[in-house]
């Protein structure tokens, strides 16, 4: 299997995208955001926020600011339907995306495999996200993880799902990003900082 149009798909299969993370997620959501230092004073940017299954962690500590983007408004419609309050935006951040406002934690909690251009998705990070801020890309499974995973259901990408630590690094230097950090052994985690 191989997804042909993004937005297509996602919109399409929504619903088998609705889930609550199981306790092993949970804890690596946890941890993911404690290695970001979140606090009230985090103004978040969550890419492919999917239904919003970080929402409730950012929302319970009481950040300063939050919008979820993502490609499906199928999705989207759903995570509003929990969260009214939430601010949402339905673009493609695979293209060029810029809005009049700057993050001081930008996030890409297991979707990297879904981006194919990551030149354009470093550039408009590096544009979005604010002196001393952080960017962040994280997976609930290790890169070994989900290649078995992706072999088991048939799910064909061509590439590596997630970057290898080579070419995060060139992405980082393209891009003035500094302060690198790369973990790959219970989940993936790659932090950066501007």
């Amino acid at each position: 299997m191989k997804i042909i149009n993004e937005k297509e798909h996602f919109n399409k299969n929504h619903q088998s995208w609705l889930r609550q993370p199981d306790d092993h997620e949970k804890k690596i959501i946890k941890d993911m955001l404690n290695k970001l230092n979140i606090d009230e004073n985090s103004k978040v940017l969550d890419i492919c926020c999917g239904s919003g299954i970080l929402y409730p962690y950012l929302r319970f500590k009481s950040i300063k600011k939050y919008i979820g983007l993502d490609i499906s408004e199928k999705l989207l419609q759903s995570f509003k339907l929990c969260f009214h309050e939430v601010e949402t935006i339905c673009e493609d951040f695979d293209q060029p995306f810029k809005l009049d406002q700057c993050f001081n934690r930008i996030l890409i909690y297991n979707s990297i495999p879904h981006f194919e251009n990551l030149e354009t998705v470093f550039s408009n990070v590096r544009t979005l996200l604010a002196d001393g801020g952080t960017f962040a890309i994280a997976h609930a499974r290790s890169r070994q993880g989900l290649k078995e995973h992706h072999q088991r259901i048939g799910y064909s990408l061509g590439r590596d799902a997630i970057p290898t630590d080579l070419t995060l690094k060139q992405l980082c230097h393209q891009n003035g990003f500094k302060n690198i950090r790369i973990e790959d052994e219970n989940y993936f985690y790659f932090s950066v900082g501007k």
